[in-house]
Formats: C-alpha cells, sequence, structure tokens
C-alpha cells in the first residue's frame, strides 16, 4: 500500500499558510525561507500533541503572497512533491494541495 505525506498552501490577504503533514519539511522550507526573506514573520505555528508542527502563517511579505506560494511549490516540487491541485476560493485566496509519495 502506498503512503504519502500532504501539504496546503493557502496564499490570502493575511500572508501564506502552510498546513503539512510532515514536519522535517516544514522546519526545512521555514529555514529555506528565512534565508531568502529574512525580514518575514512566521506565526500562528501549530503542533500535534507530539510535537510535531502541522501548521504555519507566514506574514509581512511585502505585498508578495502569491509570489512565496509559487515559491514555495517550486521548492517542494523539486524534493519530489506533486501537485494534485489548485482551487480559488472565495474570501479564502488560492488554495495549493501537493502530495508527496513515501519510500519504504
Amino acid at each position: 500500500m502506498e503512503h504519502y505525506e500532504y501539504a496546503r498552501l493557502t496564499a490570502t490577504s493575511f500572508g501564506v499558510d502552510i498546513n503539512i503533514t510532515d514536519d522535517v519539511e516544514l522546519k526545512s522550507l521555514m529555514t529555506e525561507l528565512n534565508k531568502q526573506y529574512p525580514q518575514m514573520n512566521i506565526s500562528n505555528i501549530d503542533k500535534l500533541p507530539g510535537g510535531e508542527i502541522f501548521y504555519c502563517r507566514i506574514k509581512e511579505l511585502g505585498g508578495k503572497d502569491g509570489a512565496f506560494l509559487w515559491w514555495i511549490v517550486k521548492h517542494l516540487c523539486h524534493k519530489g512533491w506533486e501537485p494534485l491541485g489548485a482551487v480559488f476560493v472565495a474570501g479564502s485566496g488560492v488554495w495549493e494541495q501537493l502530495r508527496k509519495k513515501l519510500t519504504d
């Protein structure tokens, strides 16, 4: 049976929200984003009971929230993630959904 990690990225007027099932990938992504744009603000970090991060919001992107969303999609795709789809949700912005197949 195949197993996957999943991610949902949302660009809104509040920033870029990242929901992801891979705690290690999220930490790596946050580190890389901080190198690229150190003035950004990572907030609203939520953790599971075991301490794994599954959500964060990236703010203060200088009005480039959409560009950052696409950079994150590109970055994840280069690391083996595949897009599942994108949708515009009125009042919620653009949602990108991705998955990454786990290897045994």
